[in-house]
């Protein structure tokens, strides 16, 4: 009878993930900055990405712009109204809503004929 070979012996999976995390510690240099790995001096990795003067000014702007109080919005004519008379309504009060009309604009007319609601489902009575 022949004899069987021994499996081989398993590699340690410490050794396999610090010889990858080494085959991935690749330094990089981009127009838009560059990612250098450096080893300190009790061995420990340190990642650091620098960018380039150009991609500083952008975030130098974005950072500012960020920090800056900006206008306040502004809202239409008679929005205020509204608003209140919405939350009133929610509220279970009876909203005071006085829209004034724009110049160039007309009033429609109230519900007419029958079947219109200020009176009822029937209309006005």
């Amino acid at each position: 009878m022949a004899k069987t070979p021994k499996p081989p012996t398993p590699v340690d999976p410490t050794t396999v993930i610090q010889a990858q995390q080494q085959a991935n510690q690749i330094n990089r240099v981009t127009p838009f900055g560059s990612q250098m790995y450096s080893k300190g001096p009790d061995g420990s990795t340190t990642f650091t990405t620098d960018l380039s003067p150009a991609m500083k000014g952008l975030v130098d702007k974005a950072t500012n712009v960020a920090g800056t109080d900006l206008k306040p919005l502004s809202h239409p004519q008679g929005f205020d109204d509204l608003q209140s008379a919405m939350l009133a309504k929610v509220q279970g009060g009876q909203p005071q809503f006085h829209m004034p009309a724009k110049p160039t604009q007309m009033q429609l007319p109230g519900p007419q004929g029958p079947g219109l609601i200020p009176g009822g489902p029937r209309g006005p009575q």
